[in-house]
């Protein structure tokens, strides 16, 4: 049995889950918008967007939801990874991560990322591979948006990290682990004066 859906039938467990999910989204919106560049603020706004609904659509089970807002918003998601490395001067090397993002446009089928209580139904295990390997790439080639070199590797692993799960669950523990994990380095750059002291 899928791991989520063993999680899924337990109400209480996964109401805490949802709870705990909306106190962290809160949590992070309350640190302040000073943390992100400009450039990263409306990808912020659509990685919870994007959450937030896969949420909703594991109690409401809606064809608009399933179908077409969730894998639109996971395309929008992917976009705008383009306009974030051109505002910043890419030099030619960044330019090859910005292919590897149109590799995934180009490829993407919103048929098959159709969901149902988050769980993929039209599986593409090798759509969602490429999607790992291109972000990958877009990680490793693309220009100090990103961060240091410590902060791509955390990036990746954030990609790689779901696949220890039943793959058609990927986008649940990928939504929900990069929006616990971005609340860490918001700590951080906010209290990196306490840290210092420590």
């Amino acid at each position: 049995m899928l791991i989520f859906k063993q999680i899924f039938y337990n109400n209480i467990l996964m109401n805490r889950i949802i709870y705990l999910y909306f106190f962290i989204v809160l949590f992070q919106i309350i640190l302040g918008s000073t943390i992100y560049k400009n450039e990263w603020h409306f990808k912020y706004i659509l990685m919870y967007l994007g959450t937030f609904i896969l949420s909703i659509s594991f109690f409401v089970d809606n064809n608009i939801i399933n179908k077409y807002i969730l894998p639109i918003i996971l395309f929008l998601n992917i976009v705008i990874l383009i306009p974030i490395t051109m505002v910043n001067k890419p030099k030619m090397i960044n330019m090859l991560s910005i292919l590897a993002v149109l590799i995934l446009l180009i490829t993407f089928n919103y048929k098959e990322l159709e969901l149902k209580r988050g769980i993929l139904i039209n599986l593409n295990k090798k759509w969602i591979l490429y999607y790992i390997l291109g972000l990958s790439i877009y990680f490793m080639l693309s220009n100090d948006n990103i961060g240091p070199f410590p902060m791509r590797i955390y990036n990746i692993v954030l990609l790689v990290y779901p696949l220890i799960f039943p793959i058609n669950e990927y986008f649940i523990h990928r939504g929900f682990s990069l929006t616990i994990s971005c609340l860490f380095p918001s700590i951080y750059q906010k209290y990196s004066k306490y840290f210092k002291i420590i």
